[in-house]
């Protein structure tokens, strides 16, 4: 799970990234931080497809390019992608009945 634990990290760099650059601007240029913070998330995960696909598998492990793509980058993006749409969720203006 060392993959998600990184994955979060860099959700959390762009989030907090996100939250200092509208600080200094006089307009939020982010309206949205939560989606805004996958930016980064995806790009780091395209560079690491891609070095998983062009390099060789490890001698020692016995595992294929799928397994690879799937349980190092897929399974940790949609993890948080599933984790900003509940926070999404949850944060959403309830409206009341009157």
């Amino acid at each position: 799970m060392g993959a998600l634990a990184f994955y979060i990290i860099i959700y959390l760099l762009g989030y907090y990234a996100a939250y200092i650059l509208n600080l200094l601007t006089v307009q939020p240029w982010i309206r949205n931080r939560y989606t805004a913070a996958l930016i980064p998330v995806f790009a780091v995960g395209l560079t690491h497809a891609y070095m998983i696909v062009s390099s060789p598998p490890p001698q020692d492990q016995d595992i294929s390019i799928g397994y690879a793509l799937g349980f190092y980058i897929v399974m940790p993006i949609i993890i948080i992608i599933m984790g900003v749409l509940y926070v999404m969720w949850k944060e959403k203006p309830q409206q009341k009945d009157s």
